[in-house]
């Protein structure tokens, strides 16, 4: 409810009654009808929607909830490269202190800091994992309240429901790594721009200022948000130039927070490559930084594919990495695709007709959804990044809520049964994700057990690609040797380095994994093929094969 001078009670279809404090204005000034799905006003006479006692405990809740399933067998899985990454910039080495490292990061120093912090009390992989988890649950918090003021506490509730189990929000909330903080710093800007814009208090300009901050602190892409934040504030009927200047002070404590990092960012990122446009043919796909797969055709469907089910129903990431070709995926997994692509795509038409249908705030949810979108294709077409999904993390609250309101749009029946079948479908892939191996992270932890309670003296173990996740885990007395392999490699180059890597090892484990990387023509196989006899071939270690080979010449007889 919302207090006001003049209320105005709205009748919604199949939703709930609602009392509002002023007529509800979208982007550009257009009025809510009388009969249509209601969302909370952003005129600035408004005053702020207050969250009452059953919409806390539903939020305290879910977020429980929320932290419960993010906690759940966090330290199940291996680490893997990225992560390791992330640890190399985090915990310090030997006569260097925390901010010799932080100074120099501008991929996520605020969430190395915190890790940082934890790793005083444990350096296991669940405790390391905490931070992302503990800011994974508490964005549904922040999501609950700010889609409670933006589209209403009914949507709120399903959105938050759907992100509390979502498999993607868990599985990025289970890393050493920024994208849980991401998240969580979205979800706080979102609640605290959409209260600017019922009331433009300084506390929460200001409040806004550092999440945005922290967010950029946590990772790039919360730049998007900024950019989507700038054009909501800024663009409304009736036009206020006091609100650029507002925006304008806002983006200067933006600077002020982040300024330690703005002179390393301007240093490290070649900003006039970046911003000089790319002409067509100007660069092949050799020269691009993963090749003809740095984006392709199948990228978009694929990004609102995992923002449905994440990644752990229908193809493994693994799967796509080792069979691109589009057809052979959709012949391999059409069942689970096309039940999504219905169930899912019937839900956001349906919440997207009924967003420009009844007025709603739908240039919001575009500019939430298009923005980052067209921001990280402008990113590819630069060949400044290779398209992921996680460089988009940020338009999926949006895209929840898209999917919720589709629900909320259906009749009473069909609304229950929409939303089981749509939790239901992400209970099932969050299952395979905390089970399956074939939608784990390659378990190089796995094998290095494995090898140090096998290994013999004298032998070399080959590890290329996750060679920094070998080297954290392995402490056994024999050497790693690794290849380096990019894009464009020959034959004759992989062979050579091979030769010169392999020199003094009569008997060495091969460890295999994520051979998209690193043989992605074969040429390693095809070499220890033919030059080495296998004595050994282990399994069972997901994404992982490891075998024990001899040099044929040295064989004795």
């Amino acid at each position: 409810m919302i207090a006001c001078s003049h209320q105005v009670a709205i009748n919604r279809p199949h939703l709930d009654w609602v009392v509002f404090s002023c007529l509800p204005y979208d982007l550009f000034g257009s009025v809510v009808r009388s009969t249509d799905l209601v969302f909370v006003p952003t005129m600035e006479s408004c005053q702020p929607v207050v969250m009452d006692k059953k919409n806390l405990r539903i939020a305290l809740m879910l977020t429980i909830v929320a932290a419960i399933l993010r906690v759940f067998r966090i330290g199940s899985q291996s680490l893997w490269v990225d992560e390791i990454l992330t640890l190399g910039k985090t915990i310090p080495k030997h006569d260097l202190n925390i901010w010799d490292y932080l100074k120099y990061n501008i991929q996520g120093p605020f969430h190395s800091l915190v890790v940082y912090l934890f790793h005083f009390i444990s350096s296991s992989d669940a405790w390391l994992r905490l931070p992302s988890a503990l800011a994974g649950a508490l964005s549904v918090f922040f999501f609950y309240r700010w889609v409670g003021i933006w589209l209403g506490y009914p949507t709120a509730r399903l959105a938050a429901t759907l992100l509390v189990v979502h498999p993607l929000h868990i599985y990025y909330s289970q890393e050493i790594r920024a994208y849980g903080f991401l998240l969580l710093f979205a979800t706080m800007t979102g609640f605290y721009l959409h209260s600017m814009l019922q009331e433009d208090k300084t506390s929460t300009r200001l409040s806004y200022a550092v999440g945005i901050a922290l967010g950029a602190l946590s990772n790039f892409t919360a730049a998007f948000l900024y950019v989507v934040h700038a054009a909501i504030y800024i663009i409304r009927k009736p036009f206020e130039s006091r609100r650029v200047w507002r925006w304008v002070v806002i983006s200067l404590v933006i600077l002020v927070l982040i300024a330690p990092w703005v002179y390393r960012i301007y240093v490290i990122i070649d900003v006039q490559k970046l911003v000089t446009p790319v002409k067509p043919g100007e660069i092949v796909d050799t020269q691009r930084l993963r090749g003809e797969t740095t984006i392709t055709a199948s990228a978009i469907p694929y990004l609102f594919y995992t923002f449905s089910v994440g990644y752990s129903l229908g193809p493994s990431l693994r799967d796509l990495h080792r069979s691109p070709e589009l057809s052979a995926v959709i012949g391999k997994y059409w069942l689970p695709i096309l039940w999504v692509a219905v169930l899912f795509g019937a839900l956001f038409a349906a919440g997207w007709w009924r967003l420009v249908r009844s007025d709603l705030p739908w240039i919001q949810v575009a500019l939430y959804l298009l923005v980052p979108l067209g921001l990280v294709l402008i990113l590819c077409w630069q060949n400044a990044k290779a398209f992921n999904v996680r460089y988009l993390l940020v338009s999926l609250p949006v895209y929840l809520c898209v999917i919720a309101v589709g629900v909320q749009a259906l009749g009473t029946r069909v609304k229950n049964a929409a939303t089981v079948l749509v939790v239901g479908t992400m209970v099932v892939s969050l299952g395979l994700y905390y089970n399956h191996d074939r939608y784990a992270k390659e378990d190089v932890r796995g094998a290095v057990d494995y090898i140090e309670q096998n290994e013999a003296a004298d032998q070399c173990i080959l590890v290329p690609t996750v060679t920094e996740v070998f080297d954290y885990y392995y402490d056994g007395p024999n050497p790693v040797r690794t290849v380096w392999t990019p894009w464009g490699t020959t034959r004759d180059q992989v062979e050579e380095r091979l030769e010169k890597a392999l020199a003094e090892c009569r008997i060495f484990w091969y460890v295999n994994a994520r051979e998209w990387d690193h043989d992605r023509d074969g040429y390693i196989r095809e070499y220890l093929g033919s030059k080495y006899t296998v004595r050994r071939t282990v399994g069972g270690f997901a994404g992982v094969e490891i075998i024990l080979l001899e040099n044929s010449s040295q064989v004795p007889h």
